[in-house]
Formats: structure tokens, sequence, C-alpha cells
């Protein structure tokens, strides 16, 4: 029986995606609480309240998932698509860590740095901590599409 007809299994996979998602939000708050600390830029604090919001509708769409499926499942998946996965895993992992940090350790010249991650929104790579919370957002993210795509599939996954 796919889990798409036991309410059990479904739930089951859907804890797994709610929970994958809000771990990336968990991740992003801290990353960006300690960026704003790090390089005494407290304009990057508007991130905390965006993942709140983002963790909050996610939250509210699995549960309606759960107990309702069709739209709500839909809903669930869009929200979990464009915010663990699009804007933290894909934009902010992906393009704002991994590829500045790439380019910088291969040497790319200030001027391509600078065209790309400008100085008065991006750091440059000098504090480990920092760099390592914002790359760990591609793995996080990366496991929320497999667990949703689990969900969306019936699947356990084991």
């Amino acid at each position: 029986m796919p889990a798409h007809e036991n309410p059990t299994d479904f739930r089951l996979l859907a804890r797994r995606s709610t929970r994958a998602s809000l771990g990336v939000l968990l991740l992003t708050i801290v990353h960006h609480v300690y960026g704003a600390w790090l390089y005494a830029t407290p304009w990057r604090l508007h991130v905390v309240g965006i993942a709140v919001v983002a963790g909050a509708l996610i939250l509210g769409a699995s549960a309606l998932a759960v107990s309702h499926r069709g739209v709500a499942l839909a809903v669930f998946t869009l929200l979990t698509a464009a915010f663990p996965v699009g804007w933290i895993g894909a934009f902010e992992g992906l393009y704002s860590h991994v590829l500045k940090d790439l380019l910088f350790l291969a040497g790319a010249s200030p001027q391509v740095m600078g065209r790309l991650f400008p100085a008065s929104v991006y750091s440059p790579p000098d504090d480990l901590l920092f760099e390592l919370t914002g790359v760990l957002q591609v793995p996080l993210a990366a496991w929320v599409v497999r667990a949703h795509w689990l969900l969306l599939r019936g699947r356990s996954g084991r």
C-alpha cells in the first residue's frame, strides 16, 4: 500500500520533510545571527524573521497536507521548494557560500569577486564558522529535497 493511502506512513513522511525544512531554517537563523554579530551587520537579522515566518507556514501547510492532502500538499511542496531549498539551499548556500569560497580559493580576481559578491552585501571568506554554516545549508537543503521527494513518491526510503 503506498504511503498516500496509509495515513500513518504519510504522516511520518510529512514529518520528516517538515523536520528537514525546519533544520535548514534553523541553521540559516544561526548563520545570519552569527554573521550579524561577526561582521557588525545588523541588517542580516532580517533573515531571522523571514525564516520564522517560513517555518510557521511550512508547519501549517504540513499539518493541512496530512489531514487534507490535495491543494494543501501542493502548498506544502511549494513552500518547501521556495524557502529551504531555493532561497537557502540554492541561493544562500550554493551561490553565496560555495561558489564564493571556490572562486576565492581558486584565486579569482578582486574585480570578479566584487562583481559577483559586492562588498556591501557579502563578506570575504575570512571566518571558518561563518563559511562552514553557510556551506552546510547545501547538504541540508539536499536532505529536504530527498525527504520531500519520498513524501511525494509515498515511500519511506528505508
